[in-house]
């Protein structure tokens, strides 16, 4: 049965059992990079950054075992849908999976710059490096803001304690007052009509052992 989807999403394709999608907004960090120009280096790095994030996400859910039903590429990285209730502590693990994984791709970037500088890359390599550094850390600060479904906002709930449902009370359970109300009236009615039975002679009078 395939997940309900959000306004703006269009299905991809499936993958191991897992909905592949894609919201409308995945195409913002592309208009903005350079400026609003088109830049192949930066599109690629945005799209690695976007990657990283997923793989994040779903390397986590590997990891507790937890199923997913869907997963949604948008603006600043991915949604997933869990299926069933996970515990809480395999649900934040997949929660904070893609900012994870986003903060290991800014480190390797911070790492490379050096590197990469030393080597004078082509142009389009160092807009890809830039958008996995500078970019990178945009989305990932971006992630972290604890509203909506921001990977920060469902970890933040996670980590809430949970409400413990009240004790149930000890011994039988109360007999509800209107069911007790007609028992009663059931039994007067039972020994008022004894009484007049037994006052018209339909039945013996009380011996002994009926007083016992």
């Amino acid at each position: 049965m395939s997940a309900p989807r959000r306004p703006w999403e269009r299905r991809l394709l499936h993958i191991g059992g897992i909905e592949v999608r894609a919201h409308i907004s995945v195409l913002l960090p592309f208009l903005i990079w350079d400026h609003g120009r088109f830049s192949v280096g930066g599109a690629l790095g945005v799209l690695v950054v976007l990657l990283t994030h997923a793989a994040g996400h779903l390397l986590a859910a590997a990891a507790v075992k937890g199923p997913l039903q869907a997963l949604t590429f948008h603006g600043a990285g991915a949604w997933v849908r869990r299926v069933g209730d996970w515990p809480r502590r395999a649900a934040m693990a997949c929660a904070w999976g893609g900012v994870l994984g986003q903060a290991a791709l800014l480190i390797a970037a911070g790492l490379a710059r050096p590197w990469l500088a030393a080597l004078a890359p082509p142009p389009w390599l160092v807009a890809a490096h830039e958008a996995a550094l500078f970019g990178n850390l945009a989305l990932l600060l971006y992630n972290l803001l604890p509203f909506g479904m921001n990977d920060g906002a469902v970890g933040l709930r996670l980590l809430r304690p949970a409400r413990a449902s009240p004790a149930p009370p000890a011994g039988p359970p109360p007999i509800p007052s209107e069911v007790a109300r007609r028992a009663e009236d059931l039994m007067l009615d039972l020994r008022r009509e004894h009484r007049l039975r037994r006052a018209s002679g339909a039945l013996p009078p009380p011996t002994d052992a009926d007083n016992s």
